[in-house]
């Protein structure tokens, strides 16, 4: 499926009533294996569920028919044991829920702060973090996400500031050969994801997608 008609049809969707869309469904049903994606690693960012303690929250991303999160530091904190964090891991996986990130994690120019970023989510298992770096840390990043292989994606919080990280670190400083790709928040902006500007990268590809 090409991007445009995912995007057409996720407008679609958006638009219709229940019985419409439970109708559409019966029409035209999911791809072979029962992927109503059809690929398409849609979650939630556990953001949107941090007033429900972890087991509530497991419930509610079930209850909703997805299998994929973006756990945030209200479910685990990033001051957590390596323990605590497998812990949680399996919690979420024995429920059939799929940890892909974490985040938004702030980061500093300071190696030893981003490093602990990297290291909760190497404990978890992750492949990206969705982080807000500042734009100095370019250099220490690069290094970090060649030791861990984990990729980053860099939000759009607050876009009109002057220390937005999306237009000053990954319009400026992203090496070419770093995975850094934009995290697009559409509530974080009026004007959407329509100012980024995309980088190469294997987290751009991955096809995977949270919802705040």
């Amino acid at each position: 499926m090409k991007r445009r008609e995912l995007i057409k049809g996720a407008a679609m969707v958006a638009s219709m009533p229940v019985t419409r869309l439970a109708a559409a469904e019966m029409a035209d049903p999911p791809a072979a294996g029962g992927d109503r994606w059809r690929g398409l690693k849609a979650g939630v960012a556990s953001y949107t569920l941090r007033k429900m303690p972890l087991e509530a929250a497991i419930t509610a991303i079930k209850r909703v028919g997805l299998s994929y999160v973006s756990i945030k530091d209200f479910h685990l904190s990033l001051d957590s044991t390596t323990e605590q964090r497998k812990a949680v891991a399996a919690q979420f996986k024995a429920a059939g829920i799929t940890p892909l990130s974490c985040g938004n994690v702030g980061m500093k120019n300071d190696a030893a702060d981003i490093r602990r970023a990297f290291e909760y989510a190497r404990d978890i298992g992750l492949p990206t973090i969705v982080c807000s770096p500042e734009p100095e840390s370019m250099k220490i990043l690069d290094a970090m996400v060649k030791e861990f292989d984990i990729k980053l994606a860099i939000h759009n919080h607050a876009p009109r500031t002057r220390s937005s990280p999306l237009r000053t670190t990954c319009g400026r400083r992203c090496s070419p050969t770093t995975s850094a790709s934009a995290c697009a928040s559409t509530s974080a902006t009026p004007r959407g994801p329509r100012w980024i500007r995309r980088r190469p990268s294997a987290s751009a590809a991955s096809g995977s997608t949270t919802a705040t």
